[in-house]
């Protein structure tokens, strides 16, 4: 009977169905799996139904829809396992997959069908002592799903109860680390009981200055010299700072709103969407920011931690050095934060350099940032320039500069987490910078910098410490920022 209906009518009875079911009707018999085999357009309209244009697969013109479409129905079937170490079998299989479902959710503003598939499957976790009876298969996967991808790295290993005494990273503690940062809810307190807090470990690995070095310019890179992102260094940055941004919104009674709570938001290219329109310009000529590829002019946030400069010494220099390769001593503290207003402009383009990805040009920009704290602190105002570029990966890297009556003091290197034009942000370290021999200089913990250190493009005594700073307007205010500077 099935057979006899015209195929328009059994296309549209297959489309009705799931992957699941699609599969079940293909062994049903010869007729139907050679229907449903060969059907491209029958497996493109399915997914379609179910997830975004994968749009660099057609952009390349790689797409196989049947190929695609499976690969999917084995993400879900993935995700939908109860079985831990089945999802963990397949770690590296999935990590693609999400980051081939950011790269292709639509901009910010425009409908998604791969944004509520990933919040689905990978709810924020919640301490439960066990299943509730109205809990679906789905539900209880979701904590799961974000304990075995998520929660895979060095970090979360350091952090069990029962320890191994050294490890060491590997491609896959890269991958779970590159997840849990797209994921974005930082992980301070897992669901489990195998489990203690993060947050000390990813002091420990911020503040730990055996992790900077010249060859990653002191920036969330691995020691390669072409600034492959370290995922585990950037994983670290962004459960210290959520860590202490909670702590403000508590001690604000949350008029300081809580930030990097909702799954995957802000963590592909272009999901960024201006809340307040961009004023009007009286220049007939374009200005150079419609140029910028990065969409850099305009106003951002930017929060700073740092620990108390003698603290850091001695984390670094007074205690009893690890032995080659073991990380420091988990590190519970007291951090000082910092909010920075930063207004920034694109200035000017420049071919990208032999270390840089040739896809997108070199940016160069310019403005000015002042503290939200206290508008007199010597380290609060300042001058800012810096430059945006691609890594080799395909990696969005900021470099930024803090400038004081005419010379470089502070320099911050990070990466743009979702990619160009994302929403969520830069995360990153900053640290101390070039200080000449005829300047005085002195730290935010207030050490006053050592003889050996000057002329140097990195202090080898620190300060540094973790970043992050995100778009919240397209407005440039230039006139505000420098009457802020000579406040």
């Amino acid at each position: 009977m099935l057979l006899s209906l015209p195929h328009e009518v059994l296309h549209s009875i297959c489309l009705a169905g799931d992957i699941k079911s699609l599969k079940t009707l293909s062994s049903c018999c010869k007729a139907l799996q050679s229907f449903i085999k060969y059907n491209q357009l029958l497996y493109k309209e399915l997914y379609l139904l179910n997830w975004d244009p994968p749009v660099q697969k057609i952009k390349d013109g790689q797409i196989r829809w049947d190929e695609t479409l499976l690969a999917m129905g084995k993400v879900q079937h993935l995700l939908e396992s109860s079985d831990e170490s089945y999802k963990k079998q397949h770690l590296a299989f999935v990590a693609n997959a999400i980051d081939g479902l950011l790269n292709s959710t639509p901009p910010s503003g425009a409908p998604s069908l791969n944004m509520p598939f990933l919040q689905h499957h990978f709810a924020a976790p919640r301490k439960v002592s066990a299943p509730e009876k109205s809990d679906t298969p789905e539900k209880i996967a979701a904590p799961l799903n974000v304990s075995s991808f998520m929660c895979q790295s060095t970090l979360f290993r350091r952090a069990m109860r029962e320890c191994q005494s050294h490890i060491a990273s590997s491609t896959e503690d890269q991958l779970s680390a590159k997840l849990h940062c797209l994921y974005g809810v930082a992980i301070d307190d897992p669901c489990d009981t195998r489990h203690l807090a993060t947050y000390p470990f990813a002091c420990s690995k911020v503040y730990d200055l055996r992790n900077y070095s010249e060859q990653t310019v002191w920036g969330p890179f691995v020691d390669d010299g072409w600034f492959g992102v370290d995922w585990e260094r950037v994983e670290a940055v962004m459960v210290v700072l959520a860590h202490n941004l909670r702590l403000v919104t508590e001690r604000t009674n949350s008029h300081f709103m809580p930030l990097w709570t909702i799954p995957f938001t802000g963590a592909s290219p272009n999901s960024y969407k201006a809340l307040v329109p961009p004023r009007l310009t009286k220049e007939l000529t374009p200005p150079p920011e419609l140029q910028d590829p990065y969409n850099i002019t305009g106003t951002y946030m930017r929060v700073i931690c740092f620990l108390d400069y003698t603290e850091f010494y001695d984390y670094n220099f007074v205690a009893s050095p690890p032995p080659p390769g073991q990380p420091r001593p988990p590190l519970d503290t007291d951090e000082a934060t910092r909010l920075i207003i930063m207004r920034i402009k694109a200035t000017e383009a420049e071919a990208p350099g032999e270390k840089d990805g040739q896809e997108l040009p070199v940016i160069h920009f310019t403005g000015t940032s002042h503290s939200m704290h206290a508008h007199r602190d010597p380290n609060a105002n300042s001058r800012i320039r810096g430059t945006v570029r691609l890594t080799k990966e395909g990696e969005v890297r900021w470099t930024s500069f803090s400038i004081y009556f005419g010379e470089e003091r502070w320099r911050s290197e990070g990466i743009q987490i979702g990619g160009v034009g994302s929403a969520r942000g830069v995360f990153g370290h900053w640290f101390d910078k070039y200080v000449s021999t005829s300047h005085s200089s002195t730290s935010p913990g207030g050490r006053e910098r050592l003889a050996d250190d000057r002329n140097r493009d990195f202090s080898l005594h620190g300060p540094a410490g973790p970043t992050a700073l995100w778009k919240i307007s397209d407005v440039y205010d230039e006139e505000k920022g420098e009457s802020l500077l000579n406040f």
